[in-house]
């Protein structure tokens, strides 16, 4: 295995618009032993022509054709290619800092893992009109118990749950056996990613936010309306409760800061019934609407309703007195105001 050298997995599917942008951000790195490989998950638009092109012109390129079979099985086949001592994953929609590479190899050090911020890319018409930087709370290196204990500090923010905002020892994903679940199509990489943090010994903090995260394919997983929202929210956060059970966390500061969180994820199962692609009728949505107030867990959890703003509180109380017709009417108005008041190029979820 080539030391220094990183390999960048771009899973591509259907991005077209995007690809060029995404590919000329890695070729531009400053750290110049990389291999970039494309796995082009049966596409059907110009990318895969994109990915071929640009490895006619770059040697650093290696180009996967794959059917069309998922994120999971594209980086898959993208870990079992890859030769660098590193791997870092990059969503084919966003774009990195120039140094980015540069600086994760400056600071990973003797780590399996290492983990950064990342900035928020708001997109309209093509151009950047907003943009957050989205800072660590903490840097520096933590044993894997001393970063469990700040675990939920990171996990509301989405620090913990993709793989672009991370750098791997390619070695440790290998001898470990640790690949994608390829029977999830949303939130496979944070099932990815605590399986390396369980594994993991220690683990790199680091400042910055390069990776940018784009807010404006509206093709994208995040963008569209899913009828499995509660099921796969479900299978996530239960995943990382008992991930959090398991490994001796799941108590004071850590509970509570988890189920916060987890009650705004079932909020935002309220919100995917109306979206606005929603393809269900109004007694699907109540059907959806009462099973997800019957649910043990969300029972469970509702006192951390009530620790919240306004709209969580009333919409605590609606499921503590199963109040399905207005559980209905409260976010069908909600929605309607939303769509009026919010861009086309803002993600509903």
């Amino acid at each position: 295995m080539p030391q220094n050298t990183v390999s960048v997995i771009i899973p591509v599917y259907n991005v077209e618009a995007f690809l060029e942008e995404c590919i000329e951000s890695v070729l531009k790195q400053t750290h110049p032993d990389i291999e970039l490989l494309l796995i082009n998950d049966g596409s059907t638009d110009r990318s895969g022509e994109i990915c071929d092109r640009f490895a006619n012109e770059d040697n650093r390129i290696r180009v996967i054709h794959q059917p069309n079979s998922g994120p999971s099985a594209a980086r898959n086949n993208g870990l079992q290619a890859a030769t660098g001592e590193y791997i870092q994953f990059i969503d084919a929609d966003d774009t990195i800092h120039p140094e980015m590479i540069e600086r994760f190899m400056a600071s990973i050090g003797s780590h399996s893992l290492l983990i950064s911020g990342y900035c928020s890319v708001l997109k309209q018409n093509g151009e950047i009109y907003h943009s957050i930087q989205n800072q660590l709370p903490l840097i520096g290196e933590f044993s894997k118990q001393e970063f469990l204990v700040n675990f939920t500090d990171l996990y509301p923010h989405f620090f913990i749950h993709y793989v672009w905002n991370k750098f791997y020892r390619t070695s440790f994903i290998k001898e470990a056996g640790l690949q994608f679940n390829p029977r999830v199509d949303w939130g496979e990489d944070l099932l990815f990613n605590l399986e390396v943090i369980e594994r993991c010994s220690s683990i790199r903090l680091v400042e910055g936010g390069l990776y940018n995260y784009t807010h404006s394919n509206t093709e994208s997983i995040t963008s569209q309306f899913r009828e499995d929202f509660f099921d796969n929210m479900q299978m996530m956060q239960n995943m990382t409760r008992d991930f959090l059970k398991r490994n001796g966390c799941y108590h004071g500061y850590i509970k509570d800061n988890f189920e916060r969180y987890y009650t705004s994820r079932v909020m935002l199962v309220f919100w995917n019934l109306f979206h606005p692609k929603s393809t269900l009728m109004e007694i699907e949505k109540k059907q959806q609407i009462t099973r997800i107030v019957q649910d043990d867990q969300v029972k469970e959890s509702l006192a951390y309703f009530y620790d919240a703003e306004e709209d969580k509180r009333l919409v605590g109380n609606m499921i503590h007195q199963q109040m399905i017709d207005q559980l209905y009417d409260f976010f069908a108005v909600k929605s309607q105001v939303r769509m009026q008041q919010e861009s086309k190029e803002e993600k509903w979820i």
